[in-house]
């Protein structure tokens, strides 16, 4: 049999491996998005139905590491919607659009995301 033992685990990290993006102004951008391997040394993933995909970029040219979440085409240099924080999963909300090449509202995330403070208890 199984053990349960490690079993919750296993549960978040399967659960990981897809993130819905809903609400952008860019209707294409929403969609489900899954689990395209690794950049930046976190998840990074890809739109199920079009070249999407969600990254996190960290800047070390300063001196001072400067991490982003990012939309971009096919991991290009040019985000779409982004916002600044650095954790090992995008955040559910913050996210801002590029004025030059994404117009209307931001998007917010759900899926394999990272849970807002006092926010974790809510998820499902």
């Amino acid at each position: 049999g199984c053990s349960s033992a490690g079993g919750r685990a296993a549960a978040a990290a399967s659960g990981a491996a897809e993130i819905v993006v809903s609400g952008c102004g860019n209707e294409s951008i929403n969609g489900t998005y899954r689990r395209d391997g690794e950049r930046d040394g976190v998840p990074c993933y890809r739109h199920a139905a079009a070249s999407w995909t969600i990254e996190r970029d960290t800047d070390r040219s300063a001196g001072e590491a400067v991490s982003e979440w990012c939309i971009c085409d096919d991991y290009g240099f040019e985000s779409h919607c982004f916002v600044k924080v650095a954790g090992d999963l995008p955040p559910a909300a913050g996210w801002a659009c590029s004025p030059a090449v994404c117009t209307g509202h931001p998007p917010s995330l759900s899926g394999a995301v990272a849970a807002a403070a006092g926010e974790a208890a809510a998820a499902g």
